[in-house]
């Protein structure tokens, strides 16, 4: 809705609205960062954890390829994640300054 210059409902609207886009911005972004750490902290754990059973150098290889996959699913799962949140928050607060500077 439009509204005459000045006009104070004008400026509650715009703040309902950019508090809006800072809830939906920052609501998933604790959910995000509790899971690609967690995931990535796993990868290392079960990484040592074959590496302490190696018997030879090939066990040793499969240990690190194994844990290459593990990053790599962590990368392309929870932690596209985390990226795809902090990206719109960022995004959110881009548009919540721009807003609040005209």
């Amino acid at each position: 809705m439009v509204y005459p210059i000045g006009d104070r409902r004008a400026c509650d609207e715009r703040g309902a609205r950019i508090r809006r886009i800072f809830i939906s911005a920052t609501s998933g972004s604790a959910y995000g960062q509790i899971l690609c750490r967690p995931c990535r902290d796993a990868g290392q754990e079960e990484l040592k954890k074959c590496l302490e059973a190696v018997i030879s150098q090939e066990d040793k290889q499969w240990c690190q390829k194994k844990q290459g996959a593990r990053v790599e699913a962590c990368e392309h799962g929870e932690c596209q994640v985390e990226k795809a949140q902090k990206a719109a928050q960022r995004e959110a607060l881009s548009q919540m300054k721009s807003s609040s500077d005209r």
